[in-house]
């Protein structure tokens, strides 16, 4: 079942900022997540 678009992607917070901090400074790279 998908997750609904009121509640948003379920995404760590960890990763989050590390994506933020990615597209601020316009780096394009693999994320390793496990």
């Amino acid at each position: 079942m998908a997750r609904s678009l009121k509640k948003g992607p379920c995404v760590d917070p960890r990763l989050l900022k590390k994506i933020l901090k990615m597209n601020e400074t316009g780096e394009r790279r693999v994320i390793k997540t496990w």
